[in-house]
């Protein structure tokens, strides 16, 4: 947020030339329905927003752009027999309202406070989309600052999406390096996500800190599909370490165990949330 003008920015882009795999659509995919495909995606997504009268208060325009071509699929497989939404590729772009509410005390390594947002994407009819549908989602976290050097986090995040045909590439994950850690990010995919996670973050020796986390969730074809039966569920603990004694971001490097089996290693710039 640029505090002069009250105006905020954030984008990602991204251009990828990548081998991916593809297990199916649901919430009980099996690990032997691992198929693999490569693609090239052209991506990039982000908001533009203005701080409101009240300053804990944000609203602006969402937007999403993305190309992708599917260029190898196994000969076999689902994505080769026509069975799967978006198995050709193609190009989609949205844009809706967003609106956030933010009391958190560093927008880069917050110890108090909340941070509630509020996105609406339309991928409209026509207009060079290949796709049309809409999805609506609300994160909500809470960082609670237990002494100077630990802070409680919490995230509790659903997206919903419409009942139109959305490409497999752009339906709602449930892992990645920033959701549920340990969980592959194209194992468990539908229109409906829901999870939530929370980490402990302590200080322990001046620029080094130790995290541990833990968080659940799953996904879903239709919302009354949602079960606490079906939850994934995922644990983990990280080293961090910050890059100056002024600065607050952290280099992060985590190991996660789900309950599916899996486990992972990630790595990266900031806090997952």
């Amino acid at each position: 947020i640029y505090k002069q003008s009250g105006l905020g920015i954030n984008n990602k882009t991204e251009f990828l030339l990548f081998p991916n795999v593809f297990y199916g659509t649901g919430n009980n995919t099996e690990e032997e329905d691992e198929e693999e495909y490569s693609a090239v995606v052209a991506w990039t997504k982000g908001f533009f927003i203005k701080q409101l009268q009240n300053k804990k208060f944000f609203a602006g325009v969402a937007y999403d752009f993305r190309l992708d071509d599917i260029t190898e699929v196994e000969e076999d497989g689902a994505l080769n027999n026509d069975e799967v939404i978006g198995d050709e590729g193609g190009f989609l772009w949205g844009i809706g309202p967003t609106v956030k509410f933010d009391t958190r005390d560093d927008i880069i390594y917050p110890r108090n406070g909340w941070l509630i947002s509020l996105n609406g994407l339309v991928y409209p009819d026509g207009f060079a989309n290949d796709y049309h549908f809409s999805r609506m989602d609300l994160d909500a976290r809470k960082y609670l600052s237990l002494k100077d050097k630990s802070v409680f986090a919490f995230q509790s995040f659903v997206s919903l999406s419409t009942e139109s045909p959305i490409p497999f590439y752009k339906l709602n994950n449930l892992g990645a390096d920033v959701r549920l850690r340990g969980i592959n990010a194209n194992r468990y995919i539908d229109r409906h996500v829901f999870y939530f996670q929370t980490e402990y973050r302590r200080d322990i020796y001046k620029r080094f800190g130790v995290v541990v986390f833990t968080g659940f969730g799953e996904v879903a074809n239709r919302v009354d599909q949602f079960n606490p039966n079906g939850f994934k569920y995922i644990g983990g603990g990280g080293l961090r370490y910050q890059f100056t004694e002024k600065s607050k971001i952290q280099v992060r490097l985590d190991f996660s165990a789900a309950s599916d089996g899996r486990t992972g290693f990630y790595a990266g710039i900031r806090e997952a949330f």
